[in-house]
């Protein structure tokens, strides 16, 4: 939670939990107020502070395979991340 929080610092907590699970494709029923809970124990409950924090926050990194020449690579930002062996673009991580 904290990570899609991180990623999208803009967003409220109804939107949060919508989404929550459901890009690893295994849904999770978390309710808005389960949200504000984990945001009030962080102290995130305003969209200032929410920003400020991911802010402060290191990049992500992500240990990436290739689909097309198979080597793993260490990405950061956000993805879709480009292969620098290949240069095969659109690669997500898993």
């Amino acid at each position: 939670m904290l990570e899609t929080t991180h990623e999208h610092p803009e967003w409220v907590k109804r939107r949060v939990a919508r989404s929550f699970g459901v890009a690893e494709g295994d849904y999770l029923n978390i309710s808005p107020t389960g949200v504000r809970g984990v945001w009030v124990r962080h102290g995130l409950t305003t969209h200032e502070a929410r920003v400020a924090w991911a802010a402060k926050q290191p990049e992500a990194k992500y240990r990436v395979v290739c689909p097309s020449c198979h080597r793993s690579f260490l990405a950061t930002g956000k993805p879709p991340f480009a292969c620098p062996h290949c240069r095969v673009g659109g690669i997500h991580p898993r």
